[in-house]
């Protein structure tokens, strides 16, 4: 979870959990810049139905990072 003040220009604004999961690259020294997944569109989930990266081919070099977004399925 990345948690994150609800309104940033505000102080005293409440805290809200974002979903996040990470996946991490097999490469033995994987790229510095890792692929950052965000749907597109209201109340799409970047996590649903994800338990692992098995079959992901960005993982052969990259890690993953999928967040979901303010708005969307689990957030």
């Amino acid at each position: 979870m990345l948690t994150v003040p609800e309104h940033r220009s505000k102080a005293d604004s409440r805290a809200i959990a974002l979903p996040v999961m990470i996946f991490r690259s097999s490469a033995v020294t994987p790229a510095a810049d890792p692929v950052v997944y965000l749907p597109g569109g209201p109340g799409l989930s970047s996590i649903d139905g994800r338990t692992s990266g098995k079959g992901n081919p960005f993982l052969l070099e990259r890690d993953q990072i999928l967040l979901e977004g303010r708005g969307n399925k689990h957030a």
